[in-house]
C-alpha cells in the first residue's frame, strides 16, 4: 500500500475519513518500509512503533472529522440565530407600525 507517486493534495476518496485532505508532510507507517507491520525484517519493537504511528494517525483523522462536524454545527446555529433575529426584528417593526 505504498503511496509513492500519488498526489496527496487531493481529497481521499475512500475510507472512514472521506473528503479529508491528507497532510503532505505527515509520515505514514506505510511510508517507512522498515516499520511496516508486515515487513519480514521488522523487529517486534519496530512493529510496535508502526502500530503506535497508525493509532495516532487514526486519532488525528478522527479529531479532524469531529472538528469539521462541530464547525458545521456552530455555523448552522449561527445561521439559525441570524434568521431568528431577522424574524424577531420584523415582528418588532410590524408591531411599531401597528401602533401608528
Amino acid at each position: 500500500m505504498s503511496e509513492e507517486g500519488r498526489d496527496t493534495s487531493k481529497r481521499e476518496a475512500n475510507g472512514p475519513f472521506q473528503g479529508h485532505r491528507r497532510q503532505p508532510n505527515l509520515i505514514k507507517a506505510s511510508d517507512i518500509p522498515e516499520l511496516h507491520l508486515n515487513a519480514v525484517k521488522a523487529t517486534p519493537k519496530q512493529k510496535q512503533i508502526c502500530q503506535q504511528i497508525s493509532d495516532v494517525e487514526f486519532e488525528i483523522h478522527g479529531l479532524k472529522a469531529h472538528i469539521t462536524y462541530v464547525k458545521q454545527f456552530i455555523n448552522a446555529q449561527l445561521t439559525y440565530l441570524k434568521d431568528a433575529s431577522k424574524v424577531s426584528k420584523h415582528a418588532e417593526l410590524k408591531q411599531e407600525f401597528r401602533q401608528y
